[in-house]
């Protein structure tokens, strides 16, 4: 059975978490199979990017079945695409999307109308 539920939600310091809540609460009442922790740990630093980066007053996002994945998708205000970089060990950020990269079985950006994007991943 395919399922997608969205949800809008306004950008602030406490969006990651109500993300988080909002993604666990679709997988485990869609009995969807996957690793709940590191669907947890995706969610918080593409939607992290999206609230630091977005520029926007909200972020959408979507949760899907892919067959055997969970798709998550994060939209935010930006035109720009995140990319995996190799961070300074002196710096405390830019380590979210290498992450991503190395945790999600796939992942990937999306342009939409109006200098939007989508960030997705699987796992």
């Amino acid at each position: 059975m395919a399922i997608e539920v969205r949800s809008v939600f306004p950008t602030s310091n406490e969006t990651p978490a109500a993300v988080r809540r909002f993604v666990r609460d679709v997988v485990a009442q869609a009995t969807l199979a996957c690793r709940v922790d590191d669907l947890e740990l995706l969610v918080s630093e593409v939607v992290t990017n999206a609230v630091l980066h977005g520029g926007g007053a909200s972020v959408e996002v979507t949760v899907s079945d892919h067959g055997s994945a969970v798709r998550v998708g994060v939209v935010d205000s930006s035109p720009h695409h995140p990319v995996v970089g190799n961070p300074d060990p002196e710096l405390p950020n830019g380590r979210g999307m290498l992450l991503v990269d190395r945790i999600a079985t796939r992942w990937g950006t999306d342009a939409l109308p109006g200098d939007t994007k989508r960030v997705w991943f699987e796992c």
